[in-house]
């Protein structure tokens, strides 16, 4: 069995359909994709998109949200970081400011 928080059990009964309870929280929370994922990227972040559109967040080992169908996975990285600050950065260039 995967650790699941209540933070994550409290998001999963507001964004997985059908979900009234936390018994039916943790069962929706703990599948083996998700057992699987957090077994292969030990000390990392995955997400885990359900067939809903959710995404399902582990870190380090443990579930701790969902996020809504409508959340795009590009843009919760420090990739997405380091290309808006590489724009920011190409903007004062160009307008010519010092700082």
């Amino acid at each position: 069995m995967i650790r699941i928080t209540s933070h994550a059990i409290t998001r999963a009964m507001e964004r997985l359909p059908g979900i009234q309870s936390e018994a039916e929280a943790i069962a929706a929370l703990d599948t083996p994709a998700v057992q699987c994922a957090a077994e292969f990227a030990k000390g990392a972040k995955v997400h885990v998109k359900r067939d809903t559109g959710q995404r399902i967040v582990i870190e380090d080992g443990k579930v701790t949200t969902v996020l809504p169908p409508n959340t795009w996975k590009h843009k919760l990285g420090t990739e997405w970081d380091r290309i808006r600050q590489h724009a920011r950065g190409w903007a004062r260039f160009c307008r010519g400011d010092e700082g």
